[in-house]
């Protein structure tokens, strides 16, 4: 692993032509989503350490963060400032935790070509240790998941809605939930609105086949990575970590995100 470098500049700023990188210089009053040592770090959540690297500017508006967003959600091969973009998000994960330490990694399977999560992942192939095993969890289908009405209610509560404008809203996903249901359509959290009514979806992640599912059982007291490209709600990050510990408790999680949103 390359020796961590202690200043690294490196943002994305929005240009008459659109998102840009910019890694020569860190302008905080400019740049929508940076990396810098103040604002990089890492976090604990229900005993599971979190480390992430960018963060977005509290200053930015939501239209520049959305036009962010979708900026890396489409990179292509041909955009070389992605591999660099990633690579210095690596490093600060590699400052709190040595890549070598880790015997598997586990992301969701993604079916963009190249996505984040798939660059991400060839940076740990190549820094890793050479024998750690990569695991790419699959979405189900909706007739496969669980939908927790009451605590998607509690959920918009806490985030200040009524009990009237929180029961609406249930039944508005409910009634979604129930009509995707029918389909043979792979589940997708992205479609429900608002974001507290994520963190009420559970088992809708497996691993590709059986074999892969006995070699994650035979697994014991390993260091295992969880990586996402972005962290909004957390809701597939923490189906992640309840997925794996429903297997197996004796292994020690650590999530990595290359953007902390929330």
């Amino acid at each position: 692993m390359k020796k961590y470098i202690q200043r690294i500049y490196g943002g994305i700023a929005i240009q008459d032509t659109g998102p840009e990188f910019n890694f020569n210089i860190d302008n905080i009053s400019s740049d929508v989503i940076y990396l810098q040592k103040d604002v990089s770090g890492t976090f604990n959540e229900d005993g599971v350490e979190y480390v992430y690297a960018y963060e977005y500017n509290p200053n930015s508006s939501q239209a520049d963060r959305k036009l962010v967003r979708t900026f890396l959600k489409n990179v292509t091969e041909d955009d070389e400032d992605i591999y660099e973009f990633v690579e210095n998000g690596v490093f600060m994960l590699d400052k709190y935790h040595r890549l070598e330490e880790f015997g598997a990694i586990v992301t969701t399977y993604s079916t963009n070509r190249p996505s984040l999560t798939e660059v991400m992942h060839d940076y740990f192939a190549q820094y890793c240790t050479h024998n750690f095993i990569s695991f790419k969890l699959l979405k189900k289908a909706y007739k496969d998941v669980q939908f927790d009405q009451a605590k998607a209610k509690d959920a918009l509560i806490a985030e200040g809605r009524t009990e009237i404008e929180a029961n609406r809203e249930v039944k508005r996903a409910a009634k979604k939930f129930e009509k995707l249901k029918e389909t043979d359509e792979l589940f997708e959290m992205k479609k429900f609105l608002p974001r507290a009514i994520r963190s009420s979806f559970s088992n809708f992640l497996k691993f590709r086949s059986e074999e892969e599912k006995e070699i994650y059982l035979s697994l014991q007291g390993v260091n295992v990575l969880i990586y996402d490209d972005f962290l909004t709600s957390g809701a597939t990050v923490k189906e992640i970590i309840r997925y794996l510990k429903s297997f197996n408790e004796n292994n020690t999680l650590t999530v990595f995100v290359l953007v902390k949103q929330h």
